[in-house]
């Protein structure tokens, strides 16, 4: 029977930090959005480069964070930030079974765990240690993915 939680090395501390850390969350779901950014690349082809270069992006924030870096160029998400944010949930059952499908369930799916992790870097910017890193600019990079997602989806949806 375990005792006490082990505890993990934080980089942006330097401190040893419960395994319940919100932190750990964060950067958890971090990888679950990237892992469906790569999943996608196979399904919406035509996204394929941009997927590429999100997952980048990503890679990027997470050093900005982690290891105090630059914060990452993300003129491409910003520049992909445009068109419709419409969408129902009857507008997925209307598509039929498809690679269309799949992309669009996809999209969805990691605009929901970017919302997510939104929430948790909120959590995490209210904190005195974490504030200098989740930051923001950051956040904002954030914001903007998961309005773009959105987008893709609703597009691939209507067919365009």
């Amino acid at each position: 029977m375990i005792k006490d939680f082990p505890k993990f090395d934080c980089l942006i501390t330097g401190e040893k930090e419960g395994y319940d850390s919100e932190v750990e969350v964060y950067f958890g779901k971090e990888l679950q959005i990237a892992s469906i950014f790569s999943i996608l690349q196979n399904y919406d082809t035509e996204w394929k480069e941009n997927y590429s270069k999100i997952i980048e992006i990503l890679d990027k924030m997470d050093d900005y964070i982690a290891n105090g870096k630059d914060l990452p160029d993300y003129t491409l998400i910003k520049d992909l930030n445009k068109g419709d944010i419409t969408y129902s949930y009857s507008q997925l059952q209307s598509i039929q079974f498809s690679e269309k499908k799949i992309s669009v369930s996809l999209l969805y799916y990691v605009a929901g765990l970017i919302q997510e992790n939104l929430y948790w870097y909120s959590i995490l910017a209210k904190k005195d240690k974490f504030s200098k890193n989740f930051n923001p600019d950051a956040f904002e990079i954030l914001h903007t993915l998961m309005s773009v997602v959105r987008k893709r989806a609703y597009s691939i949806s209507q067919g365009n």
